[in-house]
C-alpha cells in the first residue's frame, strides 16, 4: 500500500496549485463529512489552509521537504 500512497503523493504533487487547492477542499469536506464535524470547523480548516497556500505563493512563507524536516528532528532528538 506505501507504494501506491507514492505513486498517488507524486501525482497529485504534480498538479496545478488550484488544483491542490481545490483537491485539498474536497477531501477536507469529505472527511469532515464523514466524521460528522461541525461545519465551523470544516470551514476553518478551508480558511487555514488557503491562508497558508498564499503565504507560501506570495513568498512569505515556504515549504521544507519531508526527508530535510526528519533529517534535522532526528539530529536534534536522535
Amino acid at each position: 500500500m506505501a507504494k501506491t500512497l507514492d505513486r498517488l503523493e507524486e501525482e497529485l504533487l504534480s498538479l496545478s496549485d488550484p488544483d491542490r487547492l481545490y483537491l485539498l477542499e474536497v477531501l477536507l469536506e469529505s472527511v469532515s463529512a464523514e466524521a460528522d464535524a461541525d461545519e465551523g470547523v470544516q470551514r476553518a480548516w478551508i480558511e487555514e489552509c488557503r491562508r497558508r497556500y498564499e503565504e507560501i505563493r506570495s513568498g512569505r512563507d515556504e515549504l521544507v521537504d519531508h526527508e530535510e524536516v526528519m533529517a534535522e528532528l532526528r539530529a536534534r532528538f536522535g
